[in-house]
């Protein structure tokens, strides 16, 4: 576990955020729990929401108050989505964003863990090589997704290149760590 994950889950139990959002699920997704963060990245919260005016209140009455605190409402790939933001800060007093997302769709069927799973096991299969390499693209300005299509060599849209990998096999995978400097076009396994 790196040093910024023991952070940031200290912080939020110190928040006691999972217990207060534990009714939907939540999942700490994204770079932290990856270990591709560099420091402006923030702490995701991926929930699963039934009822979106209840899940609402909780995360208005529980975090309103926090510093920088936002919400907004939006439809991505036609689902309806909330997120809420806020900046606090860790024990040591350096600062920790936290994005809340949540979407009537369970946890593992959400895009952004879907995309976090994958990414896992892309890292898991390789080496600390892979995981300063993304950290490197990140720096540049890169998002999280595009800098793994990046040094993996993935042809086409990451995002969707990305959750098309999520039902591969390890086999699969390790074609990407295998050719990593070259070439590889993914292609549909379903035709």
């Amino acid at each position: 576990m790196t040093k910024r994950l023991a952070q940031t889950l200290a912080t939020l139990h110190r928040l006691h955020l999972f217990d207060i959002l534990a009714p939907f699920s939540p999942t700490l997704a994204g770079t932290i729990p990856l270990g591709v963060d560099i420091e402006s990245s923030d702490a995701d919260i991926i929930c699963f929401v039934r009822d979106f005016q209840v899940f609402r209140t909780v995360v208005l009455q529980q975090f309103s108050r926090q510093k920088d605190f936002a919400v907004q409402e939006v439809e991505i790939k036609g689902v309806p989505s909330f997120i809420a933001s806020f900046s606090t800060c860790h024990a040591d007093g350096s600062p920790l964003c936290i994005e809340i997302f949540a979407q009537a769709v369970p946890v593992w069927e959400q895009d952004a863990v879907r995309h976090y799973w994958t990414e896992q096991r892309l890292l898991w299969l390789g080496n600390d090589d892979d995981r300063q390499a993304i950290q490197d693209y990140k720096r540049q300005g890169m998002k999280t997704e595009p800098a793994f299509a990046h040094h993996f060599c993935l042809s086409g849209e990451p995002y969707s290149v990305l959750l098309q990998l999520f039902s591969a096999s390890d086999d699969e995978l390790r074609v990407f760590h295998n050719d990593v400097h070259g070439r590889y076009l993914f292609r549909d396994h379903s035709e």
